[in-house]
């Protein structure tokens, strides 16, 4: 019930729902339950199939992006006066 409180806080901290709010301000155990089919539709490697095929693509590097610096170049003479 723990984790399932910690995923109710995100919601509400994104969405401020009122419904979430009562869940989490009441004091009883949380009235949710997880719901599983009996025959699952398909097996585990099936269901993971179309992820797992985005997510292995090799990833196109763009090309002509620069690539700023993180600080300013600075000159000899700068150098030369510290």
């Amino acid at each position: 019930e723990i984790w399932l409180r910690r995923v109710l806080l995100k919601h509400f901290r994104l969405t401020n729902s009122a419904r979430v709010a009562e869940l989490l301000n009441s004091n009883s155990p949380l009235p949710l339950l997880r719901v599983e089919p009996l025959v699952p539709p398909c097996t585990v490697a099936e269901t993971w199939t179309a992820t797992l095929a985005r997510v292995e693509q090799p990833r196109v590097k763009r090309q002509g992006t620069p690539v700023l610096p993180l600080e300013a170049p600075v000159s000899s003479e700068a150098l030369a006066v510290m």
